[in-house]
């Protein structure tokens, strides 16, 4: 598998590797000094943000938010002048504002909890001046994961 995914090096094997890192994390017995949460949204860095800085994910960003809905995938809930616009149609457009969001650190969790249900995440983006938000997207932790799971199945999917 590792040819395929460009090595160890390769965004591909990093993007599998952040996914068990989040499996193995959202697993760990109770009381171990870990935070799922935070692993989520490491996750989403190495699933979809790292490999994205490295054009590995050409075909997957063109799919439709509403296709994606229809297969199961979380729904964010997004608000801003780029939804207004209609802006937010597809993965990519997702993903280049919650790049925009991670880049900025304009990422917020509403608690604390290690319970990935009892968390929700918010990513906001702003305009290059960083006086008007343009979007933003919340989602709750259990959800972020599942997107990461949906994502990376996809890009596992095309690369395969």
């Amino acid at each position: 598998m590792l040819d395929k995914l460009q090595g160890r090096n390769g965004t591909g094997e990093f993007a599998l590797r952040s996914m068990k890192n989040l499996d193995f994390v959202v697993n760990a017995q109770a009381g171990a000094d870990v935070h799922p949460v935070t692993q989520t949204v490491g996750a989403l860095l190495g699933i979809i943000v790292f490999p994205w800085e490295r054009n590995a994910l050409l075909a997957v960003k063109k799919k439709r938010l509403a296709v994606a809905a229809a297969e199961g995938w979380p729904a964010w809930k997004m608000t801003g002048p780029l939804v207004d616009a209609d802006k937010i149609k597809a993965l990519g457009n997702l993903i280049e504002q919650v790049r925009h969001s991670v880049a900025h650190g304009k990422v917020t969790f509403d608690s604390d909890s290690k319970e990935l249900e009892k968390v929700t995440v918010t990513f906001e983006s702003y305009t290059r001046d960083g006086n008007t938000m343009k979007w933003r997207g919340v989602i709750r932790a259990d959800q972020l994961a599942s997107f990461c799971r949906k994502f990376s199945a996809c890009v596992a999917d095309y690369v395969a």
